[in-house]
């Protein structure tokens, strides 16, 4: 398929666009939430309308991992001591132990240890 060059101009033309507005961005990563002064506000909505259907609620998320809604948090002490009423001694150290189990198990065959 031949390109002119024309189209390789206007191509250029959205890339250095595209560039412009990165660059904003790393010297303002508010600048994303703010409109546009260059002409792409209509760009800019569209982009607010995206980043906002993707949040989710705190409601949802916890629905989606199944935690009920009436749950409410519990601190460091209550949970360790609910450890310790069912058994689990912190020396045992089974949580890391089974993270570090997984992390071997997926690594790959030339970056596992002896």
């Amino acid at each position: 398929m031949a390109t002119s060059v024309e189209d390789l101009e206007r191509r250029m033309a959205a890339m250095e666009q595209e560039m412009k507005r990165l660059a904003r961005l790393v010297e303002d990563p508010e600048a994303v939430d703010r409109p546009p002064t260059d002409g792409t506000f209509n760009e800019w909505l569209a982009r607010l309308q995206e980043k906002k259907m993707a949040r989710i609620s705190d409601a949802e998320l916890r629905q989606a991992l199944g935690i009920p809604a009436d749950l409410k948090p519990i601190g460091a002490k209550a949970v360790r001591e609910m450890m310790l009423a069912e058994g689990i001694r912190p020396e045992e150290r089974i949580l890391s132990s089974e993270i570090i189990r997984l992390r071997e198990e997926t690594r790959p065959p030339e970056e596992k240890q002896p």
